[in-house]
């Protein structure tokens, strides 16, 4: 199933949700879930502030109504990232490479065909398993780290399996290019195994 799209930009934002049958949900955005693109929203309700969610498929269309969050909400996300003022600044997330942000895809994918939910990716693209185990980038297995001993093997054998997968991907790519009649050796380029040689 292919995964929805989502827009972590929208994070800390005041938006509208249109959904079906005419409901319509506001609040500002706390997270929304990579896996499921369901939104959890914030809003006030008697002097508090409490969470919503709305899944995906109920929205029709979304309106962003202010950029502006209450300094009361701003610091329940703050403690709720789990993240000081000085590392983090509202409405700011820290940039990864388009390799980095594919390889994040992929173990969201991953996460998803294992029925792992209680996935998030912070503002400091940060992948945070359950509120336990938080993956840094590059994502590898020594960037994972939790208090939760049995959680935090679970995702490290996750990520095993993935590089082991993306070890037997490249292995195969490089044969399909080996197996097309053309090949490398010591710095010449051999064709069709003839002894047909030229100078790279």
């Amino acid at each position: 199933m292919e995964m929805p799209t989502v827009d972590l930009s929208l994070r800390r934002k005041k938006i509208q949700l249109n959904c079906i049958g005419d409901k319509v949900f506001s609040g500002f955005v706390y997270t929304l879930d990579p896996i499921a693109g369901n939104y959890v929203l914030y809003s006030c309700t008697n002097g508090t502030y409490l969470p919503t969610i709305v899944r995906f498929q109920a929205v029709k269309s979304l309106e962003v109504l202010d950029d502006e969050i209450p300094s009361e909400l701003n610091d329940i996300f703050y403690t709720l990232y789990g993240e000081s003022r000085s590392s983090f600044s509202a409405n700011e997330s820290e940039e990864i490479s388009s390799e980095l942000k594919c390889r994040q895809e992929r173990i969201l994918q991953l996460f998803s065909a294992n029925h792992i939910q209680g996935v998030i990716v912070n503002a400091r693209n940060e992948i945070i398993i359950h509120n336990a185990v938080r993956i840094k980038p590059p994502y590898n297995v020594d960037c994972c780290l939790g208090k939760n001993v049995m959680a935090l093997e679970s995702v490290r054998n996750l990520l095993g399996e993935l590089d082991e997968k993306e070890i037997v991907e490249e292995a195969e790519e490089n044969d399909e290019e080996v197996g097309n009649g053309e090949g490398v050796v010591n710095g010449e380029r051999v064709v069709d195994g003839e002894g047909v040689m030229e100078r790279k």
